[in-house]
């Protein structure tokens, strides 16, 4: 089961009937991720980092403008790491992922195999 909000994935075996249908057998997975901290709804399947609010659509523009200017991009081997492919264009040398662009502007945060990119509260002004 994967989230429907970040790259969290839970993994698991199930002992079921191949006579149980596959919705039914997806229902007795997320009952048993809810007893791990799960939210199954019909609004999705969020991990227990993601069953918060979704944020504010404001910041959902900001925070891909940002990612499409900061693109993450991982390295020739497995021990480079991850650059940012925009910085290391425009400066010439490896620039480490998340950049200093991205870090004043989100929150990110290593999870499930991936990243968890949360957008900072923009300031509006009126």
């Amino acid at each position: 089961m994967t989230c429907d909000r970040c790259p969290a994935t839970f993994r698991g075996d199930f002992v079921v009937s191949d006579l149980i249908a596959p919705p039914v057998r997806l229902d007795l997975a997320r009952a048993y991720v809810r007893t791990i901290g799960w939210s199954c709804t019909d609004a999705g399947d969020f991990c227990p980092a993601c069953t918060g609010p979704a944020p504010a659509p404001a910041e959902l523009p900001h925070l891909g403008a940002l990612m499409a200017a900061h693109s993450p991009v991982a390295g020739q081997c497995a021990w480079d790491g991850t650059f940012c492919r925009d910085c290391t264009r425009e400066t010439g040398s490896a620039v480490r992922w998340p950049c200093a662009p991205v870090l004043a502007e989100a929150d990110v945060v290593p999870f499930g195999g991936g990243w968890s990119i949360t957008a900072r509260p923009v300031a509006v002004v009126a």
